[in-house]
């Protein structure tokens, strides 16, 4: 089973306050929208427009990675053994 721990408020908040000499601004600003998404910055480095639905409120994105999709294969075989 995968498990996923999440940040409380208070956590994201202590990150967001955190501050570091020749920060870039803009890789800050992905950071933060990542901790409020969840998504990854592989992933949030690609959105563009297009990946927004506005009338449904969502983002529609595809996760790149071989890895991941053999990763998920193998996880799926396993189950189906079990």
């Amino acid at each position: 089973m995968l498990r996923k721990d999440v940040l409380s408020l208070e956590e994201i908040q202590a990150l967001i306050n955190c501050h570091y000499e020749n920060e870039n601004p803009m890789v800050r600003r992905a950071f933060i929208f990542c901790l409020y998404c969840g998504l990854r910055l592989c992933d949030v480095k690609d959105l563009t427009y297009k990946n927004v639905d506005y009338s449904n409120k969502l983002l529609k994105f595809e996760q790149n990675g071989e890895d991941r999709a053999a990763y998920g294969e193998q996880l799926l075989k396993k189950l189906e053994n079990d």
